[in-house]
């Protein structure tokens, strides 16, 4: 049973926690080009969304699927932000309000499982700049944001007496549910494991399941039945799927440490292991004592889930469906840490290396976003030379080396921005029916071919370490327009047989 809700505002931890919120704000304001891997991708999408009903380019060009589709968050919300701001304001914004949502669900979990503003609840705040949003997962970190709030909700009405409001309460869940759902859909899949495991607890502790408990996830029925409905009216590929019951152990090992995995791993040493230090004690100290089982059983079920889906559990999702469950899991476990017996001094200790930890991967970040922006503006200047309405086929190598990965696709993404600055047609943009809000009218069935098959069709290539016969082809079929960091602008002579 959680502590009975009387928050209160610890100021020996406020004015340290406004500090470290304008200390994580600061990266996404000081850079003019934030490189999170699929950001220039959204901010595309965005400028499209906002100005669709007016610009006939862009309807001959794209289709606009109006359907609530579950991975919406930021496409429901910055085209109003675009209407009065420049696209790089809105999308900063966008981000910031996204890291003091996330801010505020810690605080709201604080709130209903130790009635106050915990430290813990502080020194969770920089695992928002963890791997998910380095690789531009906008939506689902949304969806998480929300989720936090919504779970907090959930905790709140079910372990307390709530005797008044219960219908106001209800009425949040539900508008919280389907917010989950638009946003991203495994924040749906999170309330659902989260109130099952909470039904869970009840049933082993009290052998029932509570009335009301068993009502609020009746709300988690209208979400289920939106994607029932888009389920069955096709034109929807971006449902979850599993091909083959695999395991990748390794991933989910490697996966493990990805609140510090920053873009080098040498990086992420220190960071990684004074923050596994702290955790290691603080798990040392707890042995004894009660844990908080209504964050314990969530955790349960959040884990549980990322190891038990198998590597093929996603058709969309080129990182695995998987380790979606992952960080809010480890939030939860945090949370279900006992509340009492901690003195000062180990307080002070554990803020100390947490926040010495966060120091580190933050000022590392900074570095690699500065110099990743700075290459960004290069890389425009270049693409600034392609003609409006263009056709630009992009060509991005990868390593096996995911960190290494990170730096070549936020480079690769650049392309997107030259959509809303020159017009251009990139068959690299997002979408995917059912996954996001705007298709290109005419299908890309040679998308999925060599890309040596497909070039003559283009105006212009964008590449970055082809392989040795597409370049052989670029090299005798195009001329080079320009280079930016390690990238190269090919234009294609038409003039030629063979590129024509």
């Amino acid at each position: 049973m959680s502590p009975p809700l009387s928050f209160k505002w610890d100021a020996t931890v406020f004015a340290p926690a406004l500090l470290l919120f304008a200390c994580l704000a600061t990266p996404i304001w000081v850079f003019e080009y934030i490189p999170l891997v699929d950001y220039p991708n959204h901010l595309a999408r965005i400028e499209i969304l906002s100005f669709y009903d007016r610009t006939p380019y862009l309807q001959q060009t794209y289709v606009h699927d109006t359907r609530l589709l579950p991975d919406l968050a930021m496409d429901l919300v910055v085209p109003f932000l675009r209407r009065h701001l420049s696209l790089a304001a809105s999308g900063k914004i966008f981000l910031t309000g996204l890291l003091s949502l996330y801010c505020l669900g810690t605080v709201a979990l604080a709130a209903v499982l130790h009635g106050r503003l915990t430290l813990r609840a502080v020194l969770l705040w920089p695992t928002f700049y963890n791997s998910a949003l380095v690789w531009g997962f906008l939506n689902y970190v949304a969806g998480v944001c929300l989720f936090l709030l919504w779970a907090a909700l959930l905790i709140y009405t079910v372990n307390h007496e709530v005797r008044t409001s219960r219908v106001l309460h209800y009425a949040f869940l539900l508008a919280g549910a389907i917010a989950c759902y638009a946003a991203h859909l495994t924040a749906f899949g999170l309330c659902c494991i989260t109130w099952g495991m909470l039904a869970l607890h009840s049933l082993v502790a009290e052998r029932r399941v509570g009335a009301w408990l068993l009502l609020c996830g009746t709300t988690l029925v209208v979400p289920v039945v939106l994607y029932v409905q888009l389920l069955t009216s096709g034109n929807f590929e971006a449902y979850p799927t599993a091909h083959a019951i695999v395991y990748d152990w390794r991933a989910k090992i490697l996966q493990l440490p990805q609140f510090t995995r920053g873009y080098d791993w040498r990086q992420d040493i220190l960071p990684t292991l004074l923050l596994l230090s702290a955790f290691s004690y603080c798990c040392i100290r707890a042995s004894g004592r009660a844990w908080i089982s209504s964050a314990l059983w969530p955790a349960i079920g959040l884990f549980a889930a990322y190891v038990l889906l198998p590597k093929a559990a996603s058709a969309s999702t080129g990182s695995g469906f998987d380790v979606r469950f992952y960080w809010p899991a480890w939030l939860f476990l945090i949370f279900a840490l006992p509340a009492t017996g901690w003195s000062a001094h180990e307080k002070r200790i554990i803020a100390s290396v947490a926040f010495l930890a966060w120091g580190l991967r933050l000022a590392e970040l900074s570095a690699n976003w500065k110099l990743l922006s700075r290459a960004t503006a290069e890389m425009i200047e270049v693409l600034d030379q392609v003609p409006e309405g263009s056709r630009v086929y992009p060509i991005c190598g990868m390593s096996m080396n995911a960190d290494i990965d990170k730096r070549i696709m936020a480079l690769c993404h650049v392309l997107e921005y030259e959509i809303p600055r020159r017009r251009i047609f990139d068959p690299g943009l997002f979408a995917t029916p059912g996954a996001q809000p705007i298709l290109f009218r005419s299908p890309l069935g040679h998308w999925q071919a060599r890309p040596i098959e497909q070039l003559n069709r283009y105006d212009y290539v964008w590449s970055a370490e082809p392989k040795a016969d597409v370049r052989q082809y670029l090299d005798a079929h195009a001329y080079r327009v320009g280079t930016a960091s390690g990238y190269v602008l090919w234009h294609m002579r038409k003039d030629i047989e063979g590129g024509s």
